[in-house]
């Protein structure tokens, strides 16, 4: 996966609701255990370089359904130009 694309996809993550970056870890998780990891916090850390391309493409895909279809945050529409 080319570096603008992971950084493309890094900065929209920023941009999606407490639901769906829920829904985005738990695809991570279930597609690509090798890039998942839970700290004993009840955080995780996602391990991009782990990611196949076949799943950032899916990522990609789910991020901008989700940011397009209005399901973004406040902080998307509230961001001052």
């Amino acid at each position: 996966m080319p570096y603008k694309e992971r950084v493309r996809i890094s900065q929209s993550v920023k941009y999606l609701g407490q639901d769906q970056l829920g829904n985005l870890v738990k695809l991570i998780e279930e597609k690509c255990p090798q890039a998942y990891k839970e700290n004993d916090d009840f955080t995780c850390h996602i391990f991009v370089d782990n990611i196949p391309k076949s799943i950032f493409k899916e990522i990609s895909e789910f991020i901008e359904f989700s940011t397009q279809s209005g399901a973004v945050t406040k902080k998307l529409k509230t961001s001052k130009i």
